[in-house]
Order: C-alpha cells, then structure tokens, then sequence
C-alpha cells in the first residue's frame, strides 16, 4: 500500500486494498470461531494424563502436568493456543470441584452435557453403585476395578484409556470395549482424541 501511495500506482492500491480486507476477515473468521468453540480434548502422553474441557476461550484443564512441565509446553499448550484459550483453570480428578461450567465429584465429570464416569485406583476390587448413561468411561491409574461386575443399569457409549495405564491392561480394557461392541480411545502412542459438543 505504501509503495502504491509513493508510485501512485492504482492496481498496487487496489491489490494491498483487497488483500488487507481478505486479512482481516480471516481474523475475524477466527475470532467468531473461538468464541463460538464448546470442546473436549483428551490429550495423547507417554505417562501422564491431561483432558481440556473448552467453552468459547476458556478451558477447564485435567490433568497431573504443571504448568512449568516439559511435556504440557510441547504436548498441550500448543494445541490451547491454536484454540486461542486465553484462561487455562488447571484441575485434579483427585480432587472434588464444582462450579458453574464442570462438575468433578463421585467419579463423574459433567461438562456442557457430556458426562463421564472415570474409574481408578480408588475403586480397585470394589463394587460400584451406580447407574444411568454416560457419554464415556474414562479408565484410570491402571484401575484394578473389574468392569465385568459393573452394575447392569450402567450404560456408557465410549471407553477412554488414558496413559497412566500399563500396556498390558490397556490391553484387557481393549478386549473388554470389542467384546461389549464399543469404541476403545487409547490415548497412549495415538492421536488426541477430540470431541465437539453443542452449544
């Protein structure tokens, strides 16, 4: 534009006119997008476990990673800056929280309709009373739990199998998730897994 200004030259103006407009709506596009995103992102590690629950440019991080943690720079933030999250609210599956956008308590996490039941080492050898449907199960810490004896009345559509789990019982979960006819996420060695919510 400069350069067309200096030369008076028309086409250049017109040209660095029409490319400065396609430029902004782009960002715009993006902006809009942002703001309009409701999302989950189960994260792959090698060891560690991280989830980001995502509403327009905030997210709700669950996870074991520090912010200062090698693999959180490499691994997740990237991908919460691409999604422009300017609010990162990190969070434990250890600990109880309720607020007005997630609810972590009971081994459950409600986030925009999407709910989730996830079992761990805490629930190793017990019997679980619970029952109702779930978006998925997300299995944990190499969970002992014997999905077999799970209540009748429990229904889930997806399994989740996170990285905090050994290869060799990732393995009986797989077989477990055919043998019931349901998708298996494994989040170790693979790509994350996304799931897009309605607003």
């Amino acid at each position: 534009m400069i350069y067309a200004l200096t030369r008076f030259n028309k086409k250049w103006l017109f040209a660095s006119l029409v490319i400065f407009i396609s430029f902004q709506i782009s960002v715009l596009h993006r902006d809009v997008q942002a703001l309009s995103q409701h999302q989950i992102i189960f994260f792959s590690l090698r060891k560690n476990y991280a989830a980001g629950f995502i509403k327009e440019r905030s997210a709700f991080l669950i996870t074991d990673l520090k912010k200062d943690d090698k693999n959180y720079q490499f691994y997740v933030q990237p991908a919460l800056d691409q999604a422009q999250i300017l609010n990162v609210n990190f969070l434990s599956l250890n600990r109880d929280t309720v607020t007005r956008e997630i609810i972590i308590r009971d081994h459950q996490v409600v986030f925009q309709g999407y709910k989730m039941l996830f079992i761990d080492q805490r629930l190793n050898y017990k019997e679980l009373q619970i029952d109702g449907e779930f978006s998925a199960l997300w299995l944990h810490q190499n969970t002992r739990f014997n999905l077999n004896k799970r209540p009748s009345r429990l229904k889930f559509k997806s399994i989740i199998i996170d990285a905090t789990n050994k290869d060799y019982q990732t393995e009986k979960f797989v077989a477990f998730a055919k043998n019931i006819h349901l998708n298996a996420h494994i989040l170790k060695k693979n790509k994350a897994y996304l799931v897009q919510l309605t607003p």
